[in-house]
Parts: C-alpha cells; structure tokens; sequence
C-alpha cells in the first residue's frame, strides 16, 4: 500500500493565474473525454511554497476533487487550495521558502481525471465493486515513485510514494475500492471524511468540531432573526 500519508505537495503563496495558449493538437477521443477549453493552462505565480499533507488531512480528498472540478472555475479554486495536479513533487531538502520553479497543468489534466474519478465514485456509490476495479485498472493506472522509509534500529522499509497530486488522488481512490472504504459529505463544508470500521461513527455529520460549531451557530442565527435587515 503507498505511503499516502506522508505524501507533501507546494501550493504557491501567491496564487495561480489562468492562460490560453493556442492548442497544437487535440487529444483522441476516449471514454474519458468530455468538455475541452483547448489550451488553457493553470499556471503557478512563482511564490514561496506553502507545503500540505492532503492525503493525510483530507482523506476523502479525490472525492472533493471529482465534484469540484468540472468547470474552470472550481479547479481555480481547488488548485488555489491544494496546488497544481501532474507537477513533480520538489526535493523535500528544498528550503520551504524557496520559490518554486515555472509550473503549468493543462486544464485538460483536471477534466479527464475528474471524470475519471467520477466514475470510480459512482460505480463505488452504486455498489458495483467490479465496474470501479474494472475502470481503475483500465484507465488509472498511477505511477508513483520508491523510496526507502526509516523504520528504526537501522532498518528500511522499500515504500511506494506518490509523486503528484494526481497520483496521490488515484491511488487513494484505488484504497477506496480495495478497501471497502465508505465516505460522507460534511454538511458544513466541502470536506469528504470516511465513516466506518477504523474512522468516524455512521452517525457523524461533520469533518470537524469546528464545523460542527459553525453550522450550529449558522442556523441559530437563522431561527432568531439574527442578522436580517430591519
């Protein structure tokens, strides 16, 4: 099983910004085409990194990702959050406040894993194990990286690590599948969090204590009239 959890990935400090370049040619039609914008690019500004675990701190993050990302807008916004999708990881020696180097993801990346993962999902949601094994075998295949993991006394464990964000996204929806792995929408925020045997309790409602807190003191704002015009 990769190491997903402690998989880190930049995201730039100063934002990402959106260009169309003059597209040389247009990839074949597959089952995992769809919407096009050609060539547009979603490109990083250039600032110092800040680094996430998102592997570890969303663990239902390809689910997020395969909603979110079906319009330019909404991969904008998840890329601003979580970075950019088929980089190479840097080094993990660089310093965090270096700048990271030109980087650009053709929109057309995010589209295709996107639905890529819809699919997965949805086979997973309709129970149909085989139909999500079959498409994840198919047309997933990620290829992470090896490196080797101290596990003490002297001793290393070979381990397999992703070495994208895209990457890292496949091989946890790969988990989902091998693993049963059951997920449910916070009814707070956009957070997919795992419920079940090892996770939180079938009756959990939301990601976090935070947003627990946040939604309850939402609504009773909206029973008491607080905050409407007078």
């Amino acid at each position: 099983m990769s190491d997903l959890y402690t998989f880190r990935w930049p995201v730039d400090q100063h934002g990402y910004t959106v260009e169309h370049i003059e597209a040389d040619h247009r990839a074949p039609d597959t089952i995992l085409s769809g919407r096009s914008d050609g060539g547009t690019f979603i490109r990083a500004r250039g600032g110092p990194p800040r680094y996430i675990e998102p592997m570890s701190e969303h663990p239902g993050l390809w689910r997020r990702f395969a909603e979110e990302c079906v319009s330019l807008d909404g991969i904008l916004s998840f890329v601003t959050e979580f970075g950019l999708l088929g980089a190479r990881a840097p080094r993990q020696t660089w310093a965090l406040q270096s700048p990271l180097p030109p980087q650009q993801d053709n929109i057309e990346h995010f589209y295709r894993t996107a639905k890529l993962l819809s699919l997965i999902l949805w086979a997973i949601d309709s129970k149909d194990i085989e139909k999500a094994s079959e498409l994840y075998t198919t047309y997933a295949r990620p290829m992470p990286s090896s490196t080797l993991f101290p596990v003490g006394h002297g001793k290393y464990e070979l381990r397999s690590v992703p070495n994208s964000l895209q990457v890292a996204l496949l091989l946890q929806a790969g988990q989902a599948i091998a693993g049963g792995l059951r997920y449910r929408k916070c009814k707070n925020c956009p957070e997919w969090f795992r419920i079940g045997s090892g996770a939180f309790t079938s009756r959990r409602e939301f990601c976090s204590v935070r947003c627990r807190v946040a939604w309850a003191r939402k609504h009773k704002r909206e029973e008491t009239g607080e905050g409407e015009h007078s």
